[in-house]
């Protein structure tokens, strides 16, 4: 993925300030797999995400509250 395209992603750390939730939260989603990064960047390992996905964490992050 090129830097034009990674600008149409969230970063962990983007997702997790709009949403209020931690980088560290968004890594667990991931791991138990309720919560897929959109793209992993094989070189670095960062997990970017799609805007879209947004609402979908909304959910998530309601329900642990």
């Amino acid at each position: 993925m090129n830097q034009e395209q990674k600008k149409k992603y969230l970063s962990i750390k983007e997702m997790g300030q709009k949403r209020g939730v931690s980088s560290k939260t968004l890594r667990y989603y991931d791991s138990i797999g309720i919560f897929k990064a959109d793209y992993v960047d094989p070189d670095t390992g960062y997990r970017y995400y799609d805007p879209q996905q947004y609402e979908k964490i909304c959910g998530y992050a309601e329900r642990t509250l």
